[in-house]
C-alpha cells in the first residue's frame, strides 16, 4: 500500500511539474491528478491501519474506534472509485461522436463539466463514508469484521454474532461508493470498445493506420484494465465484510492482499496507459542506472 501510494505521488508530481512548466493542464490531467492524489490517501491510509491493527490489536474490539478507521477508508476508497469513473465517463465523452442530444452537449463542455464531476465525486465519496457512522453500520462491522480479527488475534475463541446483525445497511453504501461507479466504467468501457472495432474496421477498409487509432487502442486497454482492477477491488471487499473467509486463513490474506495492493496496481495502469507519464518514468530509470554506475 505505501508504495503504491509513493508510485501515485510521483505521478502527481509528473503531472504538477508540467503544468508549472506550460502554465495548462489538461481535463485528462486533472481527473488523473485527484485520481492520484485519492490512490495517495488511500495507500497511506491502509498502511496506518493496517500497521496500527498489527501492533495494537485490542483497537479492533473497539467499536468507536474501528468505526472511524472505516469511515475515514471508505472516503478514501469511494473516492477512487468515483473518480476512476469520472475518467470512464470522460475518455467516452471524447472518443464517441454524438451527432445530438445531452452528450453531444457534453462534449462540447467537457472542459467545464471536468471540475464538477471532480466535486461530485468528492461529494458522493464524503456523503458515503458519512453514512457509515450510522448506529447500525458501525454494529454490523464490529460484529462482522473487526470482533473476528480480534478474537482470532488476541483471543482465539467463537464469537456467536446476535441473530439481528446482517450487512445489508452497508452492503448499501457499497452499491452507492463502488458498484455504481463500476458500472460506469462497464458501459463506457464497451462503448469505447465498440467504437475502437468499428474503427479498426475502418482502417482496413483503408489499408492504413492512424495515430488516433493507436491513442484510441491505448484509452480502451487502461479502461479495461481499471475495470478489471475496480472489480476485483469490490469483489474483495465484499467477500471481506461478508466473512466468507475466517480471519488469518490463505483466502482471508489473499483478499487483503488485493485490496492493499490497489493503489500500486492502478499506479502501474496509469503509468502504461499514459505516454507522458511513461516517458518521465524511463528518464529517471535511466538517470537512476546512469548514476549507479
Amino acid at each position: 500500500a505505501t508504495v503504491g501510494a509513493l508510485a501515485n505521488l510521483y505521478i502527481v508530481i509528473v503531472l504538477l511539474r508540467d503544468y508549472f512548466q506550460t502554465a495548462t493542464m489538461s481535463s485528462s490531467d486533472k481527473l488523473l491528478v485527484v485520481l492520484c492524489l485519492a490512490n495517495v490517501y488511500y495507500g497511506f491510509y491502509s498502511a496506518v491501519f493496517l500497521l496500527t491493527g498489527s501492533l495494537l490489536p485490542w483497537i479492533y474490539a473497539d467499536i468507536n474506534i474501528i468505526g472511524i478507521f472505516i469511515t475515514l477508508l471508505t472516503f478514501g476508497a469511494a473516492s477512487c472509485a468515483w473518480i476512476t469513473a469520472s475518467l470512464c465517463f470522460f475518455y467516452f465523452i471524447k472518443i464517441i461522436n454524438f451527432s445530438s442530444g445531452p452528450l453531444a452537449w457534453m462534449k462540447m463542455k467537457i472542459n467545464i463539466i471536468v471540475p464538477w464531476l471532480i466535486v461530485l465525486s468528492e461529494v458522493v465519496a464524503l456523503g458515503c463514508s458519512l453514512l457509515t457512522r450510522l448506529p447500525s453500520v458501525i454494529k454490523v462491522i464490529y460484529y462482522n469484521y473487526s470482533l473476528g480479527v480480534y478474537t482470532a488475534v488476541v483471543h482465539p475463541v467463537n464469537v456467536t454474532l446476535p441473530a439481528d446483525v446482517t450487512p445489508v445497511g452497508y452492503m448499501g453504501i457499497c452499491a452507492i461508493a463502488f458498484f455504481l461507479p463500476l458500472l460506469i466504467m462497464l458501459v463506457t468501457t464497451f462503448a469505447n470498445g465498440g467504437s475502437l472495432f468499428l474503427h479498426i474496421r475502418i482502417m482496413e477498409k483503408n489499408m492504413g493506420t492512424s495515430s488516433s487509432l493507436s491513442a484510441h487502442q491505448s484509452v480502451v486497454g487502461t479502461m479495461t484494465f481499471l475495470l478489471s482492477l475496480n472489480t476485483a477491488m469490490l469483489a474483495s471487499m465484499i467477500l471481506f465484510f461478508l466473512r466468507i473467509f475466517s480471519p488469518l486463513t490463505f483466502g482471508y490474506w489473499m483478499i487483503l492482499i488485493i485490496i492493499y495492493s490497489y493503489p500500486l496496481v492502478k499506479s502501474i495502469i496509469l503509468f502504461l496507459g499514459n505516454p507522458k507519464l511513461k516517458e518521465a518514468l524511463m528518464k529517471r530509470c535511466h538517470c537512476f542506472v546512469g548514476c549507479t554506475k
